[in-house]
């Protein structure tokens, strides 16, 4: 199954799952990161970019707020909420 060119593959794409390809890979990447902070809440901002393939922090803080109007630090702060209140006095993680 090849293309041709891009936009014979997005046609494509959007054809068949009714969604640009570029908005799938921005899903994906959103959910690798919150998977990433939720497994290894202590990595750096620099160590969660590298894992999710962003250049730096500035570029993850970039597309968090641009793709879901949320820093990390406020993503941090909202898993571990869920987590307190959704298992007190237990340490559990969301998957």
């Amino acid at each position: 199954m090849g293309f041709k060119s891009a936009k014979q593959f997005s046609k494509q794409f959007c054809k068949y799952f009714g969604f640009r390809p570029q908005k799938s890979l921005v899903e994906i990447r959103l959910s690798c990161i919150v998977e990433v902070v939720v497994l290894n809440p202590e990595l750096s901002g620099y160590e969660i970019a590298w894992e999710v393939g962003l250049r730096d922090e500035k570029a993850l803080y970039n597309f968090l707020v641009r793709h879901s109007g949320t820093s990390l630090t406020e993503l941090r702060n909202a898993i571990s909420v869920y987590n307190d209140t959704k298992f007190p006095g237990k340490k559990r993680v969301i998957k």
